[in-house]
């Protein structure tokens, strides 16, 4: 499993949605690094007016 740090930076290049082959299985970005916050978190409040 990717330590935080490096979980961050997949988060933040990856393609919404992508999957991860853990040693607990298939499992998506969100999955892996939950509440994670990136580029697209600031496009989402950026649209919302947030």
């Amino acid at each position: 499993m990717p330590c935080g740090r490096c979980r961050q930076l997949l988060f933040e290049h990856s393609a919404e949605g992508m999957l991860l082959e853990t040693v607990s299985g298939i499992k998506t970005i969100d999955e892996v690094l939950p509440d994670a916050f990136g580029p697209r978190t600031l496009a989402a409040f950026h649209n919302t007016g947030a």
